[in-house]
């Protein structure tokens, strides 16, 4: 797999952002991209590239396994990453609203796996190579390769860029599953490093889980992307399982914007009230109030 490509390096948070409020009468400008991409005007069909401006008027169109990230002046970011055509004067208001129900400030709290992991809870959750899992479904292993601790070291350490390069180039020499564990981790430093398009390529080409730290990045990264049906693919499996872990508040939320956005109101005010119901009173519950409250 290469080494994922980046026009910059974006400043790294500890948590995911989530998208920020979009003036829409700004260009856009091509921050990250992979594959074939092309912007679509009176001219035809044109292939884009780093650093190209595109007006927010535009259409994008996204080949199979290709994607693109699009900031603008404010760095307000846009994924798109399902192959077709977007018309972005449609996604612009989509992205400016889930940008304003500001999920990070819940669902970043949540990734309990990294960037730490620390050696005792290591040794309490994790069993014999892929035949032990935690009671919400964590399945990492005990005996992985020195390769992933020192990528989870570098993700503490915030040299995302570092861990990226050093996982990529040893992915290949891995079993299947720690492949598995290892590409998880680079998602999530991926996401951390800005690149939240690649982020999302990297996550799903992972088989469904039920681990909680991967069904938040991926459901999570869906959701920014505006991929509802693919959030909900990988979130409803999860709250199937475990319906009351300690993640679950968090994926109904996830799973109550998700079906929002598809037009399922009956369905998102229900998944809303279950979160406030699991906690009431904590972040999750009040941010799932304010949620409830905007429909």
């Amino acid at each position: 797999m290469a080494i994922l490509r980046t026009r910059t390096a974006v400043a790294a948070a500890v948590a995911i952002a989530l998208l920020a409020p979009l003036a829409s009468a700004q260009s856009l400008v091509v921050e990250y991209l992979e594959g074939l991409v092309e912007v679509g005007d009176a001219g035809g069909w044109r292939e884009i590239g780093f650093g190209e401006e595109v007006a927010p008027r535009s259409s994008i169109r996204v080949a199979e396994d290709s994607y693109v990230q699009l900031q603008t002046a404010s760095r307000t970011v846009v994924t798109i990453s399902a192959a077709g055509v977007t018309q972005l004067e449609a996604l612009l208001p989509q992205v400016g609203r889930v940008s304003s129900w500001n999920l990070s400030t819940v669902v970043g709290t949540k990734f309990r796996g990294l960037p730490t992991a620390a050696a005792d809870r290591r040794a309490a959750v994790m069993g014999v190579r892929g035949s032990l899992a935690t009671e919400d479904g964590t399945m990492w292993m005990q005996d992985r390769p020195a390769v992933i601790d020192d990528v989870v070291a570098l993700i503490d350490e915030e040299r995302f860029g570092e861990a990226i390069e050093l996982g990529q180039a040893e992915l290949d020499y891995l079993l299947e599953d720690e492949q598995t564990e290892l590409i998880y981790h680079l998602g999530y430093a991926t996401a951390l490093l800005g690149n939240r398009a690649g982020a999302l390529a990297l996550v799903a080409s992972l088989l469904p889980a039920s681990d909680a730290d991967y069904v938040l990045l991926a459901g999570t990264l869906f959701v920014e992307s505006l991929r509802f049906k693919d959030a909900l693919g990988v979130l409803q499996p999860y709250l199937d399982a475990f319906p009351f872990e300690d993640a679950s508040q968090t994926v109904h939320i996830l799973a109550g914007v998700s079906q929002r956005g598809i037009g399922d109101e009956a369905a998102a005010s229900s998944s809303f009230q279950t979160a406030i119901d699991f906690a009431p009173g904590s972040d999750g519950a009040k941010l799932a109030q304010t949620l409830l409250a905007a429909r």
